[in-house]
């Protein structure tokens, strides 16, 4: 996309290695993209981005933690973060999903999906769950696709949604 022409912003977390930060963001430095920190990200710049129809590339398969907002992924509820689905409501954006996956002769393909039908109903919350559990079923239907080209180090189920009152 960059190398189309496209300007690309990428949401990314720091990790506790530092030099592997270093490398995968001097990577995407280098070929061109702007990298906003996830923790600091400052979400007045990230919707600007949004608002002057830049691509802002967000992964959504991260786990967010006992405060995430859980949905299904592969049958089970699963901590997932609601930014994207926020941005995307705040600044009436278009979401296309995205996958890259490598080929056995070692190229990269890039694949771009059809832009996702985003209803707004003006419940604020109701519409974060629904975009956000969409994306997931999107990422969940590409592993499904191609489980080998997942890349993924850490438990996706760690942190377990919160008790109901009724389950006490």
């Amino acid at each position: 996309l960059v190398s189309r022409g496209y300007p690309v912003n990428v949401i990314a977390r720091q990790q506790r290695d530092t030099q592997t930060t270093r490398l995968v963001n001097g990577i995407r430095e280098v070929i061109g993209m702007r990298v906003l920190e996830a923790r600091n990200a400052d979400s007045h710049r990230i919707l600007q981005c949004l608002r002057r129809n830049e691509i802002v590339a967000i992964l959504v398969d991260q786990h967010a933690g006992r405060n995430g907002l859980f949905v299904e992924f592969f049958g089970r509820p699963a901590s997932t973060h609601r930014g994207a689905a926020l941005f995307a409501l705040r600044a009436h954006s278009p979401v296309i999903p995205m996958v890259q996956y490598r080929e056995n002769d070692d190229t990269h393909v890039t694949q771009l999906g059809e832009e996702l039908a985003l209803a707004r109903t003006g419940n604020i919350r109701e519409d974060i769950a629904d975009y956000t559990a969409r994306f997931t079923k999107f990422v969940e239907a590409q592993v499904r696709l191609r489980p080998e080209t997942w890349l993924w180090m850490h438990d996706r189920w760690r942190s377990a949604p919160p008790r109901k009152a009724e389950d006490s």
